[in-house]
């Protein structure tokens, strides 16, 4: 069983430990975002729903921000295993929360289920990564 902390921020130093993991996983998060946009360039799709981008790119600063206030235990199961655990869970709760709500818009569920998919597997790398940076940056 994976336990998973998620921790507030009590004193200034956790304060700027958060904010700065939480830049990293918003940093991993555009980066991905951006690379997927980039290979399913649909003509018109800024420009036709450019409100739409505006607030899926708002919604990526509270994912980033719930990927820092995640910590692992470090007496039980290994750190990877929790935040990939964690990733995969925000994604999919997050991501299939977001396809669903979109699906009313474009009725196409093959584009929603890659969509869904690459989320998940985007919030897990960027978990993940965020997680190997901020221990290598003593954020943890």
């Amino acid at each position: 069983m994976v336990n998973i902390l998620l921790r507030a921020f009590h004193s200034p130093e956790e304060n700027t430990n958060g904010t700065l993991r939480g830049l990293i996983a918003l940093s991993f998060l555009f980066l991905f975002n951006l690379i997927y946009i980039y290979f399913i360039s649909i003509p018109g799709l800024f420009t036709k729903y450019m409100h739409i981008f505006i607030a899926y790119f708002l919604s990526l600063v509270l994912i980033a921000f719930a990927i820092a206030v995640q910590i692992p235990e470090r007496d039980t199961t290994p750190a990877t295993t929790q935040v990939v655990s964690y990733g995969l869970c925000l994604g999919l709760v997050v991501y299939g929360f977001l396809s669903i709500n979109i699906y009313t818009l474009f009725k196409t569920w093959s584009f929603l289920l890659r969509f869904a998919a690459f989320g998940i597997v985007s919030v897990t790398l960027s978990a993940l990564f965020t997680y190997y940076c901020s221990e290598h940056a003593n954020l943890l």
